[in-house]
């Protein structure tokens, strides 16, 4: 089993994807934002890896850019 990790910046924050290879010929992967909070979004097949990537990279922008609207707006939890 092999891991990768990918950063992506994105509005001032970092999406850090982490990639794993499995021994059943899967992806399993999660990410975080800001070295905070993985999440785990289990295994694809090894075929998918660009298109897994992508979304782990379009999930991770969809929290930042909720974050930084909530922020703007001036809204409290």
């Amino acid at each position: 089993m092999s891991e990768s990790v990918v950063q992506h910046p994105y509005r001032g924050h970092t999406i850090t994807i982490r990639v794993v290879d499995t021994a059943d010929a899967q992806w399993a992967w999660s990410y975080s934002i800001d070295g905070i909070g993985y999440k785990d979004y289990g295994v694809r097949p090894n075929t998918s890896y660009d298109e897994m990537l992508n979304a782990a990279i379009d999930e991770g922008k969809r929290r930042i850019d909720a974050f930084e609207d909530r922020l703007q707006s001036g809204a409290s939890d």
